[in-house]
């Protein structure tokens, strides 16, 4: 029976490396980690191993090296937060890759006739890229897309045709409008569209039931729109650097865990908070709030509570022996 090896490597020197080579097992590599090692290419050594998972982020790397071709097998490439500034046609020959990281590099243009029909999730957020490169909109079985930091400015409408996506990232970007054909991707989980510039968000988000994390933070919200009350299975609702000045429509939300709220206009926090009693994240710091409710008091899963620290010292002990517990 030929054993398998998973192999972590983290911020090695170069002899281990060496040391690693001479390993016995070492031809049976299935998994390889070489991140943060200050690495600028990867060794042609490993270049022949039969790996299924690598990643080699975090490191110097220039250029993806063509005999990466070889790895058949390779299911999961992580080759973010390097210096690559090419995405090369050879990495559609990697049949059997899943998920795929680009994340953080200098590619300002990719291919739109590459082929990946059998990936589950592709990161390429923060490169200098200005469009979604085409071939994304033909992998129907993407379940996760993170397009974030990419200098977009309108969101193609073939995203929207990806109706098996669980987890899409937009944010920071230039974004102004959402389109209701968001209504389409029934699938999301994850939805994060903050840091734009999107003046009207449609009522359509409401419709997207099985959301469990919502970001909007920072796209000028006036308030919080009504039909977020219909999301009944959020758990993270991140609505920090807006305008509201009042908290509505969230005290439904029975499975909320955390509710960012820092950085808007809030002047008072209504005692329906205590409603929410799956809390464990509560940010309120940087508004203009001068009390509290007693009902904060019963949210006893409560671990982190950030307020303004004027609104601290204006506190009876019981509050501030509260908050003392979850800072």
């Amino acid at each position: 029976m030929t054993i398998y090896y998973k192999y972590n490597i983290n911020k090695i020197e170069c002899n281990e490396l060496i040391q690693l080579y001479n390993d016995k097992n070492y031809n049976n590599i299935i998994e390889l980690y070489i991140s943060d090692n200050k690495l600028n290419k990867i060794p042609n050594k490993i270049l022949k191993l039969d790996l299924i998972k690598f990643d080699c982020s975090i490191n110097y790397i220039n250029s993806i090296p063509i005999d990466i071709k070889n790895m058949k097998n390779l299911e999961i490439l992580k080759i973010n937060n390097n210096r690559i500034n090419q995405f090369p046609k050879f990495l559609e020959l990697l049949n059997k890759l899943k998920e795929l990281d680009i994340s953080y590099n200098r590619i300002n243009i990719i291919d739109d006739e590459l082929q990946f029909k059998n990936l589950l999730s592709i990161d390429i957020s923060n490169n200098l890229l200005y469009k979604v490169p085409k071939f994304i909109f033909n992998i129907l079985s993407l379940e996760k897309l993170n397009i974030k930091s990419t200098n977009l400015t309108e969101i193609p409408y073939e995203i929207y045709n990806l109706i098996n996506l669980k987890i899409l990232d937009i944010s920071d970007n230039e974004i102004t409008e959402l389109s209701s054909d968001i209504k389409k991707l029934v699938n999301l989980r994850e939805l994060n569209i903050g840091y734009n510039q999107i003046i009207n968000i449609p009522e359509e988000i409401g419709l997207l039931t099985n959301l469990t994390s919502l970001d909007m933070s920072k796209i000028s919200l006036p308030e919080i729109p009504s039909y977020i009350n219909n999301l009944i299975n959020l758990e993270y609702l991140f609505l920090t650097n807006n305008s509201i000045s009042v908290i509505k429509y969230v005290y439904n939300l029975k499975n909320l865990k955390v509710l960012e709220l820092g950085f808007n206009k809030l002047t008072k926090i209504s005692p329906f908070i205590g409603k929410l009693d799956k809390l464990t994240h509560l940010y309120l710091h940087n508004n203009m709030i001068k009390i509290l409710p007693n009902e904060i008091l019963n949210l006893s899963t409560l671990k982190i509570f950030y307020i303004d620290e004027d609104l601290y010292d204006s506190l009876n002990d019981e509050f501030k022996s509260f908050i003392n517990l979850r800072i």
